[in-house]
């Protein structure tokens, strides 16, 4: 029996077809995680299952039944004009991929919170449009160059982490790394130009892993032992320091007065306490931050006379709470 025929009496609800079919993309799904195991040593090295227990994971979402139907795959096979048997098998493996990067993304997020806070780094600067040719569809979850080619196929994930990789040192924000993935994407034009957020923020991980020296992606997850007031205490501690490291170059030479210069504060504290605590600020753009603070200001307005302002302090802040989070770990250590 051809897979096509498989695949539709799966889905109509023959029990031994889908057994057929469940076979099979555990057994994709098994070959998928083989060739990440190296990649994702770090990850593979905390989970205890076996990878067949991983594969079975992984596509278990695709076998959820409604009206004894299987409807994640009726809809997906439903929607794709397909022609030859080898589709089924490509377009198959393809849906079985994505379903392996999406476990292993919830695994990461569960055993390395930091992969969340970069997730949350990234949606913040697309939302704030500072990337040229880049921007984040958020039913998708697909980020997308603005010169996006359809009819193209999509950059492999290796390949894109390759580019990237031999520049990832170079970056110091995550607004730099995502400028790297837009030029990458204009480059490249003979790919389409989209990626999963998950798998784009996986890359950035591992390469983190690499250049551990990037102070918006330190892994913060390193300092869990600090309890969240603690924490809270620390991120306030240093905003206040450079705020008043800085007074003297703003406020005494008149370059901004006292209220203006307050409000910036105000907002970088909350800004980090958004990325890094559990406070109702999560998620929020630096524009949100900044409105919560000084009111309704128009957005453009924002971005020509405020945001260069926010961005600075928030980098110095960021940077001064890296630098006492690496003493109190090597302390620690």
């Amino acid at each position: 029996m051809v897979l096509r025929e498989i695949i539709i009496r799966s889905i109509a609800g023959d029990s031994d077809c889908e057994q057929k079919l469940i076979k099979q993309c555990s057994d994709f799904a098994e070959a998928y995680l083989r060739m990440r195991t190296k990649k994702d040593s770090y990850l593979f090295n905390l989970i205890s299952s076996s990878l067949k227990d991983i594969a079975l994971d992984c596509v278990a979402e695709l076998f959820e039944k409604k009206e004894s139907r299987l409807v994640l795959l009726e809809t997906y096979f439903s929607g794709l004009l397909i022609t030859k048997e080898s589709e089924y098998q490509t377009h198959l493996r393809r849906l079985v991929f994505s379903k392996v990067n999406e476990t292993l993304f919830e695994y990461y997020k569960s055993f390395d919170p930091s992969l969340g806070k970069i997730i949350r780094n990234i949606k913040r600067v697309l939302k704030e449009d500072v990337v040229q040719d880049l921007e984040y569809n958020p039913e998708s979850k697909l980020i997308t160059t603005t010169q996006l080619h359809s009819d193209k196929p999509q950059m492999p994930a290796d390949l894109l982490e390759i580019k990237l990789s031999y520049r990832f040192k170079y970056a110091v924000s995550t607004k730099d790394v995502l400028q790297l993935v837009s030029n990458i994407f204009v480059i490249h034009d003979e790919y389409n130009g989209k990626i999963k957020l998950s798998i784009l923020a996986q890359i950035i991980r591992r390469l983190h892993q690499f250049y551990n020296e990037d102070a918006e992606h330190f892994n913060f997850s390193d300092h869990e032992e600090l309890e969240e007031r603690e924490l809270t205490d620390l991120i306030k501690s240093v905003v206040k320091k450079v705020r008043l490291d800085l007074y003297t170059g703003y406020v005494s030479k008149n370059k901004m007065s006292e209220e203006d210069f307050s409000k910036y504060f105000m907002t970088v504290e909350n800004v980090l306490l958004g990325d890094y605590t559990n406070c109702n600020g999560s998620g929020k753009s630096y524009y949100e931050h900044f409105v919560d603070i000084a009111g309704e200001i128009d957005k453009e307005k924002y971005r020509n006379e405020q945001r260069k302002y926010v961005e600075y302090f928030v980098k110095q802040s960021r940077e001064h709470l890296v630098l006492y989070l690496r003493k109190i770990k090597n302390r620690q250590e």
